[in-house]
């Protein structure tokens, strides 16, 4: 009698096991023909796995820093730390370095400390790590979306990284890692936990999450800008381009398939925006884009297709510089 339930059991276990592959393998075609990719989504879920110290994830800041500084060749180089998130961290350093070098008339190295899914409170950590190693002579700053964009997720805890929760499932009860790594990689359940979300998005909720998001953003803004003027080294602040503001044809797909989070973050690029700044450079890249109408070529939200995105940004950084700090 026991064995026969067994393998009833093992039976049972084995055709559900099957039927949700099934389900996962029709869920991974579906994607690829809505996105143009069957792993969308996986990597930044993954984060958490490739472990660095202080920043959680990314990279391993103290030792490229220091490999940095060791390949610049002549003491004239004039050299920039990059910081922000996805979109800074894929930004090609050849288009700052060529656009900067044209204007100084001399060399230009970027050290890019940006690293995807990064808040701005990890920015400051990586600040830290790496400053004295690069030393830099221009900081630039490109974010602003993580901090709002996952603020409109319920359940992340305010302050602190998107992946935090896991972290802490994962630590407290190592029991559960592989059944966290199974969900975390499987786009069936992500993709009905996405489309449960999407459906119960509390407008009211997520405004307040939201303010509550943006106070943690500038006062963290706040610190590293007093750190670079301690240090004396200019910086250069861009509110990230996010396709909301973007009234082209060509981005009109993007826009649409996150139509349900834009008001939450066109609500916190506000409040960023219309914060006083006086003390600080600052660029609101959106404001351009509505108003000259660019089409910059939006993959998603906040990334770009192409480099066309890549080189208004390089423009618009470099004409801030000349206005804030040439004389």
């Amino acid at each position: 009698m026991l064995m026969s339930k067994i393998k009833s059991i093992l039976i049972v276990t084995a055709i559900t096991i099957s039927i949700l592959f099934v389900f996962e393998i029709c869920a991974r075609f579906y994607i690829d023909f809505e996105r143009g990719n069957s792993n969308v989504g996986v990597s930044e879920r993954n984060q958490n796995l490739n472990y660095q110290a202080f920043t959680m994830w990314g990279k391993n800041l103290d030792s490229e820093s220091k490999v940095f500084n060791n390949q610049i060749v002549t003491e004239n180089t004039f050299k920039i730390l990059l910081l922000g998130a996805s979109t800074a961290e894929a930004f090609n350093s050849d288009i700052l370095e060529s656009d900067f070098s044209r204007f100084i008339n001399r060399p230009v190295k970027v050290f890019n400390a940006a690293s995807g899914g990064f808040n701005i409170r990890q920015e400051a950590i990586a600040l830290s790590l790496v400053a004295e190693s690069v030393k830099p002579d221009l900081i630039l700053v490109l974010d602003g979306a993580n901090d709002i964009i996952h603020a409109t997720r319920p359940g992340t805890i305010l302050g602190t990284t998107y992946v935090d929760r896991t972290y802490r499932l994962m630590l407290q009860k190592p029991w559960f890692s592989p059944f966290v790594y199974l969900l975390q990689n499987s786009q069936l359940f992500n993709g009905v936990l996405s489309k449960t979300k999407r459906n119960t998005y509390d407008s009211a909720m997520i405004d307040s999450r939201v303010a509550d998001a943006t106070a943690v953003y500038l006062q963290t803004r706040d610190f590293i800008n007093l750190y670079s003027k301690g240090a004396n080294i200019p910086i250069v602040f861009m509110l990230q381009p996010f396709v909301g503001f973007s009234r082209t044809d060509n981005d009109a797909a993007a826009r649409n398939l996150y139509k349900y989070r834009e008001n939450g973050v066109l609500k916190g690029f506000e409040l960023i925006s219309n914060t006083d700044t006086n003390g600080l450079c600052f660029l609101d890249s959106n404001r351009e884009i509505e108003d000259k109408k660019l089409d910059l070529h939006f993959s998603d939200d906040v990334h770009f297709k192409d480099l066309i995105g890549y080189h208004f940004l390089s423009t618009f950084f470099l004409t801030a510089y000349k206005s804030c700090f040439i004389k």
